[in-house]
């Protein structure tokens, strides 16, 4: 008796899905995806270093929570800010990737 009647696993069907999403890519869309996720990690580190900067610490806003939402909020500001490439980070990284890949 097989006792998957037949059917794939499913770690069978994920792997090969994931292999397959790997292979459709075409190398100008992995630049394009690894030049913004850089660039929004980019932003990301900016607007972390500007939090660290302020002038006044302590006080009512100055909890833990508080930071950890702060970052959370950052990480998607950030992830927004590069998705639609308002300041030209991700193209400049992706034309620096695109001339050392040639």
């Amino acid at each position: 008796m097989d006792i998957n009647n037949g059917m794939m696993p499913l770690a069978d069907i994920i792997a090969t899905t994931q292999a397959d999403d790997h292979v459709a890519l075409s190398k100008k869309d992995k630049v394009k995806s690894t030049s913004a996720q850089f660039a929004s990690i980019f932003v990301n580190e900016i607007l972390q270093n500007a939090r660290k900067a302020k002038l006044a610490s302590g006080g009512l806003f100055d909890s833990d929570a508080t930071k950890l939402s702060q970052k959370l909020y950052d990480q998607q500001l950030s992830s927004s800010i590069t998705q639609d490439d308002s300041f030209g980070i991700t193209k400049l990284i992706e034309n620096e990737l695109n001339s050392k890949g040639n």
